[in-house]
């Protein structure tokens, strides 16, 4: 018979595990806090990174100000001068080179015609609601002599209207005087008067 005799007492036993539960809760009551302190301090310097970063990006941004209200300006500047530019085109385009007209002109006058006057003018008007345009005219007043009078002026009236150089530009041309000079009966008093077509403003 074998007999087996515990001189131990309960309060004196050990664990033979490594880890017991108390040296867990010993380690819990350091490492718990350390690890409160460590994440309040991780949050206390990302928070005073993200101030220095925040004031960066405002000194950046105050800095920006001026240059924004710069481009401000610029922008209502090309804006401006696009309106003008935009304007000077549409001009532009409603004018008539008279420069060459003039030219043009004078090389279909007959040789026994004189002129004593040549007037340009023009009107605007409304093509419709959207369509300014530019209406020149072109008067002129002189005399013919001989007994081609007739037909000289009648070619020059032509000449306004049905020449190549003209055609693209003149709506017509008509003989609105014609009559025997009062001091010369040789001579006839004419006035032609033509019409241009309409130049719009694009």
């Amino acid at each position: 018979m074998n007999l087996r005799v515990d001189l131990i007492l309960g309060s004196e036993r050990r664990s033979a595990s490594v880890v017991s539960l108390r040296s867990l809760l010993r380690i819990a009551a350091f490492a718990v806090p350390a690890a409160v302190l460590v994440l309040c301090v991780v949050m206390a310097l990302n928070n005073a990174s993200l101030g220095g970063r925040i004031r960066t990006i405002e000194g950046l941004l105050a800095n920006l100000e001026p240059k924004k209200q710069k481009a401000r300006e610029l922008r209502q500047q090309r804006i401006a001068n696009e309106a003008v530019l935009a304007e000077l085109e549409a001009w532009s385009h409603a004018r008539i080179d008279w420069h060459r007209q003039l030219p043009a002109l004078a090389a279909g006058v007959p040789a026994l015609i004189q002129f004593q006057r040549l007037k340009i003018a023009q009107d605007l008007t409304l093509l419709n609601a959207r369509s300014p345009a530019r209406v020149f005219t072109l008067e002129i007043e002189g005399s013919a002599t001989g007994e081609s009078a007739s037909p000289d002026v009648e070619a020059l009236r032509a000449h306004l209207q049905d020449d190549p150089f003209f055609e693209p530009f003149t709506e017509a041309s008509e003989v609105t005087r014609y009559d025997q000079d009062p001091q010369d009966r040789d001579k006839r008093i004419f006035r032609i008067f033509c019409t241009y077509a309409p130049r719009e403003f694009l």
